[in-house]
Order: C-alpha cells, then structure tokens, then sequence
C-alpha cells in the first residue's frame, strides 16, 4: 500500500533508483510501538512517504541469542570410565555369558550401584524395566540379577566381553571385578583339581 508524499516528498515513481536506504524512527507510546517509515524500497515497489505501523509489544519477535557450542575444555570434566577388559583372559572374554556368572555380579551390587545406567547399556525395554522396578526397586541384588537374565533371554547367546563392557560403560567397575574374580577363583579350582589328579596318578 502507498500513501501520497507529504512535506515537499516525492512519490514512488520519482524515486532515485541508486537510493537503497530505509530510514528507522521508533517511538514508545504506554502500550502500543509506532514505527515511522520515512521510506520503503523493494525489488518490485517503490513507497515513499510517511507511514504508520502500530505494533503491539506482545506480538514483537526478538532474537533469540545462538547457542554457545560446547568447548573441549568442558568435556575434560566429564568421567571416562575404567575399561577394565585388559585384565580378563581373551578366552574368558570369549566365553558365552552363563547365569551362574550373574551371581557373584548381583551379589556385588549395593546401594552405589548404577543398575539404572546398566540397564541403558544393556538396552533394557520400558516395559521390562518398569516391571522390574515395581518388583525389585528396593532389592538391589536382585535388581542387577533380573536385568542380566532379561538381558541374555532377549539376546539368546551373549559374550562376557559384552557383559563386561556394558559393567563398565555404566561406570559399575566394583561388578566387572567381581566377575574378574570369579573367572580367577574358577582357575585356581582347575589348578588345584589337576595337582590333585597327578597327586593320585602318581601314587
């Protein structure tokens, strides 16, 4: 829309066409914005003239400020955990994860456990979990043993090196070393029963 020139201006049409600029005047009046428009340019028309925009303060926009990326020195701050992998035997990795190994793990388990980060690592279902902890909440121990049986049952045949990962990506190292020790306790039980077996070949 186009308003005729006031004070000696000229009309769209005498507008030079080299002149790009728009002019600004805010003023504030209680409740309303009255933006005066010296002058308008677009690609397609030329208004010149005085003009009046009342705008209300609510439907103003503002810009919102960009978010401030995140810097390498914050992430220096966030825990790594342990990955204590390294100190199992490759062939004890190997292994398929059995239940009985799932006993010493739980029964490591005590109020600092992180069951619920376990629980996202071994990619627990909302319903399972929430099962669970209707059930379990309060018992720890179990807690830890139920998520490690659901967990095998829904993945059928699952290595120790999966179980340790995820014991350890949940920052619950007090569990993978309890399982580090059942594997050392079932080797010092070989080693004694093979002494024990040559003790009787031998006599």
């Amino acid at each position: 829309m186009a308003t005729g020139g006031s004070n000696g201006s000229s009309s769209g049409r005498d507008h030079p066409q080299g002149d790009h600029h728009t002019h600004y005047t805010l003023t504030q009046n209680v409740a309303q914005q009255v933006v005066k428009v010296s002058h308008i340019k677009t690609d397609d028309v030329a208004i010149s003239g005085p003009i009046v925009l009342l705008l209300h303060p609510a439907n103003m926009r503002t810009r919102r400020k960009p978010k401030q990326p995140i810097h390498d020195e914050a992430l220096d701050d966030l825990p790594v955990p342990e990955d204590l992998s390294p100190l199992f035997k490759p062939e004890d990795l190997d292994r398929v994860a059995e239940e009985k190994m799932f006993v010493p793990v739980a029964k490591a388990a005590d109020q600092f456990c992180r069951w619920r980060w376990l629980s996202r690592k071994l990619d627990t279902d909302s319903a399972t979990l929430s099962k669970l902890c209707m059930w379990y909440e309060n018992h720890v121990e179990e807690m830890v043993y139920q998520l490690l049986l659901a967990w095998k049952k829904r993945n059928s045949v699952v290595k120790v090196r999966e179980l340790v990962t995820a014991l350890c990506d949940s920052f619950n190292q007090t569990l993978a070393k309890a399982l580090l020790s059942y594997f050392e306790v079932k080797e010092k039980q070989k080693e004694y029963e093979e002494d024990e077996k040559e003790k009787d070949e031998t006599e």
